[in-house]
């Protein structure tokens, strides 16, 4: 039997995109016509709608689609996973059978790998070793996968990790371990999905406890995750698409817009300028004649602590402001008040902004957000990329805003050089969105009706959910103990297996 397992972080299987439409067409096809009806929609007879959405559907595989969605889907972008547990010579370990039930290892010690090469659902056969950009493969069996399985191993795609570790805002410290010293990150990972009193879905990998905001309907009753239509809320869209007098394939764009498919985009495609400029002339300037309005009281504020406010506001609470009157726009939507709102929300891991920035420990990320933010800028607005983000855009005194954080450790209290699957660090440069010159107003729009920056922001919101998991185990423990009584050691047989060290069973 084969099926699909997802990312316990972010709630998608290995291949990262449905690939087909619907496992129904004829009924999916009658439901939207039935929405569009009951809208209102009475240009054309329901019978022609229904015969022309069937037709839509039934187009063929997801090649006939995707090509439409602007280059945002990829299929084997997160081809890596990260591996967290215990695994022997055949990638698992065998439980504890000694007690009331099978018990497993703790959370101390356990491996970090990056691995590859899937051969079975969350069954892996090759182990990556990121050495300076070089990929480095070994042979070695990894498996996490919750088939008929009593193992506690969890596995998330290697960006899905590296997010946790970057957006993780709980500030409680981490447990102590059985060894009497504090769990890592990963330990504490490994413990609270083991130990969720409703466990991980058999067969399927997410968490009950997580709302995965719909990417697990595209399941639609089956063994795949694989129908783009599953997601589906509404017809919204495909209305808007029909009155404004499209037709047949003209359709597939507003219906992929209905199904959601920018849940499947890669989360690390920046917008980039649709054309040569100039953009976002500064507020001030265009805003210099505005008359102050003393009855709305944030405008009493000095310029200084906007950024202060704005950093714990949502994206589009801070264009809500900023379009209350010409005062806020011009001082809000401001270039110096916006970016150092941005660079105060990289330090913050409370802030609803963090999501807008790339994690320093991506560095293909990294690089990737550079470039598209310096098609904002003109040849004669260009950075220096030579500049290294240490010392710059910050008055030379050391501290860097524009490029990775100061070296800190993250929530769990690991530090990446600790992290086998982190690429050694080389000096990044500076992100073009601190430029003086740079559009950030305009960048920042384009945030709002990018399908791969939804994507990112759906990621940091899946991680809040996280915030309250590890707040919730670093204050009360586990919710179920799967775990084996205190003293239990575990050793590797002759065999290569992973076991425990205790009497054996007494036979008659």
């Amino acid at each position: 039997m084969v099926w699909d397992e997802v990312c316990v972080l972010c709630g998608i299987q290995h291949y990262a995109v449905p690939n087909r439409i619907s496992k129904d067409p004829e009924e999916a096809a009658a439901a939207i016509a039935n929405e569009v009806r009951d809208a209102g929609f009475i240009d054309l007879p329901l019978e022609d709608v229904k015969a022309m959405l069937h037709r839509v559907l039934t187009r063929g595989g997801i090649d006939n689609y995707v090509p439409l969605y602007g280059g945002a889907i990829d299929f084997d972008h997160q081809s890596d996973f990260i591996a967290i547990g215990h695994f022997d010579g055949i990638g698992i370990y065998k439980p504890c059978l000694h007690y009331d039930r099978p018990r497993n290892p703790t959370g101390d010690g356990v491996e970090i790998r990056r691995v590859t090469d899937q051969v079975m659902p969350v069954e892996f056969i090759r182990v990556l070793d990121l050495q300076r950009g070089t990929r480095v493969l070994s042979e070695a069996r990894t498996n996490c996968s919750t088939y008929n399985s009593f193992s506690c191993n969890v596995a998330m795609h290697a960006p899905c990790w590296e997010y946790l570790q970057e957006w993780l805002g709980c500030t409680s410290n981490p447990r102590i371990g059985r060894n009497g010293d504090p769990l890592t990150l990963a330990g504490e990972m490994y413990e609270i999905t083991a130990s969720r009193r409703e466990p991980q879905e058999e067969c399927r990998g997410w968490l009950p406890c997580i709302d995965y905001g719909g990417t697990l309907d595209a399941y639609m009753g089956t063994n795949y995750q694989e129908y783009i239509v599953g997601p589906r809320r509404g017809s919204k869209h495909i209305l808007q698409a029909l009155k404004s007098g499209l037709r047949e394939v003209q359709l597939i764009p507003a219906l992929l817009r209905d199904a959601r498919l920018w849940m499947w985009a890669r989360p690390d495609r920046w917008p980039r300028a649709p054309g040569a400029g100039p953009y976002d002339p500064d507020p001030l300037s265009a805003a210099s004649g505005a008359v102050p309005q003393p009855s709305v009281l944030i405008c009493t504020l000095p310029n200084e602590l906007f950024p202060e406010v704005l950093h714990h506001c949502r994206i589009e609470d801070v264009f809500a402001v900023g379009s209350t009157c010409k005062e806020l726009y011009a001082r809000v939507l401001n270039r110096s008040t916006l970016a150092h709102a941005v660079r105060k929300a990289m330090r913050n891991r409370a802030s609803p902004l963090q999501w807008l920035v790339p994690v320093p420990a991506l560095r293909e990320e990294w690089l990737a957000a550079c470039e598209a933010m310096q098609t904002w800028l003109g040849p004669t607005d260009s950075i220096d990329n030579d500049r290294t983000a240490a010392g710059d855009n910050d008055g030379g005194d050391g501290k860097h805003e524009g490029g990775p954080l100061d070296d800190e450790p993250p929530a769990g209290g690991d530090a990446h050089g600790d992290d086998p699957t982190v690429a050694d660090d080389e000096s990044l440069p500076s992100l073009p969105l601190f430029d003086p010159a740079f559009p950030i107003a305009t960048f920042l729009r384009a945030y709002r009706t990018s399908a791969s920056m939804q994507a990112r922001r759906r990621r940091w919101e899946l991680i809040k959910q996280w915030d309250a998991l590890f707040a919730s185990y670093r204050r009360d423990g586990w919710e179920r103990d799967e775990f084996a009584p205190p003293g239990t050691t575990w050793f590797l047989d002759g065999d290569g297996r992973l076991k425990c060290q205790c009497q054996p069973e007494k036979t008659s």
